[in-house]
């Protein structure tokens, strides 16, 4: 499963928590991330879990 998340600037824990639960069920991958978002899970360390991808077409080919 592939999550474009070009458009969102935002998340709460509870969406947060929906993106973990989701990675644990499948193979879910997150792609074209806003910058925001980039350094949220960076400083909380989400981002060495959860496969993230720079593009839509990137997270397609791996």
């Amino acid at each position: 499963m592939i999550l474009d998340a070009g458009g969102i600037t935002f998340i709460d824990s509870t969406v947060l928590t929906l993106i973990l639960a989701t990675h644990q069920r499948t193979h879910l991958r997150l792609a074209n991330l806003h910058p925001r978002l980039t350094q949220v899970f960076g400083v909380y360390g989400i981002d060495h879990v959860l496969n993230i991808y720079p593009t839509v077409d990137a997270a397609r080919t791996t």
